[in-house]
């Protein structure tokens, strides 16, 4: 489960849970920040390795003037 939260216009709250109750999660989150034009202002990879099924991660990224939108990416390692 992905959710996020913006709170006022300059902060963003992102909320991840292994919704799963057997399998643990092994991947990145490539979160990337888009100025209004759709340009990238910056990416920020989460890297998560052994996310317990029902573990939660949470993070707040400050936004600056002009980004506007953004995009989360998801890649699983498969071993």
């Amino acid at each position: 489960n992905i959710s996020y939260k913006v709170s006022g216009e300059r902060n963003l709250s992102v909320r991840l849970k292994n919704g799963s109750s057997t399998n643990v999660f092994n991947g990145t989150f490539t979160l990337i920040i888009l100025l209004s034009d759709g340009s990238v202002a910056r990416t920020t990879t989460i890297l998560l390795e052994g996310f317990e099924p029902g573990e939660i991660y949470e993070e707040s990224f400050s936004l600056v003037a002009g980004e506007a939108e953004f995009k989360l990416e998801v890649t699983e390692s498969i071993n």
